[in-house]
């Protein structure tokens, strides 16, 4: 198993919560079709995987 560096480990992380936010966008665009400018930038601003897990959670379960 190769050697991973904490930068390396650090930049995986980075690219994991990116996709996070991005699929809690794209979840509440398909379910309200227009998301509003300042909520995007709200859940881009979010680096708490738990809580970004507990948003995605939300924005899939039916109301």
């Amino acid at each position: 198993m190769p050697y991973i560096t904490s930068v390396e480990r650090l930049g995986i992380e980075k690219g994991l919560q990116q996709g996070r936010q991005e699929d809690i966008i794209s979840v509440l665009q398909v379910r309200f079709e227009m998301v509003p400018e300042v909520l995007i930038e709200t859940v881009n601003g979010i680096q708490d995987d738990a809580i970004l897990a507990n948003l995605l959670r939300q924005a899939i379960a039916p109301q």
